[in-house]
């Protein structure tokens, strides 16, 4: 970790191929972005480190639990505290909307109780029926053939005429 320092503040390599490269946590192929964190969000050590950063500087070798760090402080924020009647606001409407999540699911409670479904549909009547129609609607045999017939007798006497008319011209 001590090399590695050393040739990020000799200016020999960049931070975030650095972290690419030889980083073994999770943030290693972002290049070692961790974007923006308050504190209490990471441990004391880490947070210590970068909190006491300016922007454009890089901490030395900080250890903690989960191992050696090297922070580079990118930028910095004020932490956003939202005034008494922002938070007002939004407190009222998060439970506004809590109580009527409450309201639907206690209703839908109410309704799915209340229900009564019935299936008494006579699927077999419907079926039954539906076979007779198509058994009523059904050409014989015989009578498919005749018509295909028919229409192949047709369309020869069409283009006979039609070879007749040629011949006469």
């Amino acid at each position: 970790a001590n090399n590695l320092l050393l040739q990020l503040k000799e200016g020999l390599t960049d931070f975030a191929e650095l972290a690419k490269e030889k980083s073994i946590g999770p943030s290693a192929p972002s290049g070692g972005d961790l974007g923006f964190f308050a504190r209490g969000q990471m441990v004391k050590e880490f947070e210590d480190a970068a909190f006491s950063l300016e922007p454009g500087e890089i901490s030395g070798v900080v250890q903690s639990q989960f191992g050696y760090h090297i922070i580079k402080c990118e930028e910095k924020k004020e932490e956003y505290s939202p005034t008494f009647e922002e938070a007002k606001e939004q407190i009222s409407d998060t439970l506004k909307y809590q109580r009527e999540i409450v309201a639907i699911s206690a209703l839908t409670s109410k309704l799915r109780e209340e229900a009564v479904i019935v299936f008494n549909y006579d699927f077999d009547a419907e079926i039954e029926s539906l076979k007779s129609s198509a058994e009523e609607s059904q050409p014989s045999e015989s009578s498919e053939q005749v018509t295909s017939e028919e229409t192949v007798s047709e369309e020869a006497t069409e283009t006979e005429e039609v070879k007749d008319a040629s011949k006469n011209d």
